[in-house]
């Protein structure tokens, strides 16, 4: 078994990115999990035998969030090494396999889809009503250059760590930490209705925040999907700005 080098390494971390590319009804990321992997998987697994039933391991349905894969590559070669070891049987590896890319998947959704993206949507939105576009430039750099570090960490932690780092992850509370960013979001929204609605009559604010919280509401009831949210609150905004209600986005841009 010949060890990786670095240059190895990156490239597996680097074809991480591409994992969605194959995506498809069946088997999902499984192409491109194994994609990403194979550059080690030859490594590691010289005998040709060897080697085509590592890449058959990959091959079933595989899923994870894309921000967590990084972390799930990691820990999967790590897996690996211990199968080619004799250290881990194949069969206890799927079982772990499975079991992994689930946890990683659930909270990548909570975290990253439910929290930290509104977040950074929400902040942005209210820094441009105060015509803080610089600001909200250096945020959106900032969030997207703190993500590839967390890609990058995950990478490094899954191959040093394997099943650890799912240890590492529970301790760190990050389902408890994306409520409280939550809680965050709803405060900013509030704070984005304000600064829509600013020098509106009272009534009309206060009407309009009942009105929203009741929509959503009856949407998170109905599990009707966001998009619709979207699109009537989109719909509701031009109809405002028409009646002279709010601004309109000449007005949002003008020095």
């Amino acid at each position: 078994m010949a060890a990786p080098t670095t240059w190895d390494l990156l490239r597996c971390f680097g074809r991480t990115y591409f994992v969605n590319v194959a995506y498809n009804p069946r088997g999902l990321q499984n192409i491109g999990q194994i994609f990403a992997l194979d550059p080690i998987l030859a490594l590691i697994h010289e005998d040709a035998e060897t080697l085509r039933a590592a890449r058959s391991r990959h091959i079933a349905h595989a899923n994870c969030h894309p921000f967590f894969v990084p972390a799930l590559i990691g820990i999967l070669l790590h897996m690996e090494t211990a199968v080619a070891a004799r250290r881990l049987s194949p069969q206890v590896f799927m079982q772990f396999k499975d079991a992994t890319a689930n946890a990683l998947s659930a909270i990548g959704d909570s975290l990253f889809n439910g929290s930290m993206a509104a977040l950074w949507a929400l902040t942005c939105a209210c820094l441009v009503m105060e015509h803080g576009y610089g600001l909200a430039a250096w945020l959106t750099l900032i969030m997207f250059l703190s993500l590839q570090a967390v890609r990058f960490i995950g990478f490094s932690l899954g191959l040093r760590r394997g099943m650890g780092l799912l240890t590492l992850v529970r301790d760190l509370n990050l389902i408890e930490w994306a409520e409280r960013i939550k809680m965050c979001n709803a405060v900013l929204a509030a704070l984005f209705l304000h600064l829509c609605l600013r020098g509106s009559p009272a009534p009309l604010q206060i009407g309009t925040a009942v009105l929203l919280l009741l929509v959503c509401r009856y949407f998170a009831a109905t599990r009707i999907p966001r998009v619709l949210i979207a699109c009537c609150l989109i719909i509701g905004t031009i109809g405002l700005a028409r009646l002279d209600f709010i601004p309109t986005l000449e007005a949002f841009l003008a020095p």
